[in-house]
């Protein structure tokens, strides 16, 4: 009788741990969702075979597959990653893929924003030397070391960190150090000299030759393209900025060439195009993009994948109309590394 009793109760535990295992099998992955799959807001087509991610990292599970071709439904971008959605068995599934894996991304939901944009809210200017960190901690690895005088772009400020864009990962610089510090406005609410676009990148300025001549040829970009346009003005950045020779001021560096390096007369202007690109693609109702060419398929490492404007010649430039009922003048200055261009609203002249 006694053994009939405890062979029960020596069989509840195991019972127990069965039932819980397989309720948590059947527990749905935190990726697979049911119900109606979200409405994309962008679309773009895989450049080779990718796998979808759990998370926003290389070492994340593989969690699905798209091959060459695919179209992809956007939900959103980070500076290296895409968010996703795609169809599954049962419900959808939400992950991520790499951001240069995907091209020719257009909008399709009514009332996004060019996509790559973004916007800066407030401009500032560095009070000290000051180094961007990886992370908003003081024990974040430093990325790179902005000087005294620096203008910057500031995306937001988060419990004392001002968030920047730097190549194609964010960067946190003390929000303390910042002075200057001046909101972004929109078109319609702007009054004459304030900041309606702004935006930063980033760039080596080591002692070697070829690096100090493209530092001259950003500097130079930057003086010929501060200009006032008027509404309606048509903007040509190789109009503008080039002719690209030594006797405007240019010397020989790295560029890129149909995203690989190349030595050129005018190296670095193209980094200038496209930071001036990024500031157009914040005020889409102000500044209308009539013509831009990446780089080619890897587009250019100092900016997020999509969003660079190459210059150079008849088929690569950046041409642009001044669509704001009111001048509008280009703010292009370089700094020790960082490139600043924003666009500031100007009084129309009586």
């Amino acid at each position: 009788m006694t053994r009939r009793i405890i062979a029960p109760l020596l069989a509840l535990p195991l019972a127990v741990s069965l039932a819980f295992a397989a309720a948590e099998a059947e527990e749905p992955a935190p990726w697979m969702h049911t119900g109606p799959m979200p409405d994309a807001v962008y679309t773009g087509v895989t450049q080779a075979t990718v796998r979808l991610r759990a998370e926003m990292s290389g070492d994340a599970e593989v969690i699905g597959y798209f091959p060459k071709d695919a179209t992809v439904k956007i939900l959103s971008y980070e500076p290296a990653w895409l968010e996703v959605a795609r169809e599954a068995s049962e419900g959808w599934i939400k992950g991520y893929i790499p951001r240069q894996t995907v091209d020719s991304v257009k909008p399709v939901k009514e009332g996004a924003m060019p996509y790559g944009s973004l916007p800066s809210v407030y401009t500032a200017t560095a009070s000290r030397d000051t180094m961007l960190r990886d992370a908003p901690s003081e024990g974040a690895e430093a990325i790179f070391a902005i000087s005294k005088g620096a203008r910057l772009a500031i995306i937001s400020i988060e419990e004392g960190w001002a968030k920047l864009l730097y190549w194609r990962q964010y960067g946190y610089v003390y929000a303390d150090v910042m002075k200057d510090l001046t909101p972004v406005y929109d078109v319609e609410s702007a009054q004459a000299g304030d900041v309606i676009s702004a935006f930063v990148s980033f760039f080596a300025t080591d002692s070697s030759e070829l690096t100090q001549n493209r530092v001259t040829n950003i500097a130079q970009a930057c003086e010929y393209i501060s200009i006032l346009m008027n509404p309606e003005d048509r903007f040509s950045f190789n109009g503008v900025a080039g002719p690209y020779q030594s006797g405007r001021g240019y010397k020989k560096a790295m560029s890129y060439y149909k995203g690989l390096p190349a030595l050129s007369t005018g190296g670095g202007c193209c980094q200038v195009s496209s930071t001036l690109y990024n500031a157009l693609l914040c005020i889409p109702d102000g500044m209308e993009v009539i013509y831009r060419r990446a780089h080619g398929p890897a587009g250019a490492v100092y900016l997020p994948h999509g969003t660079d404007a190459a210059s150079g010649s008849e088929q690569l430039d950046l041409v642009f109309r001044n669509a704001c009922p009111f001048p509008v003048r280009i703010d292009a200055q370089s700094h020790d590394g960082v490139l600043y261009i924003a666009m500031v609203k100007e009084q129309a002249v009586q």
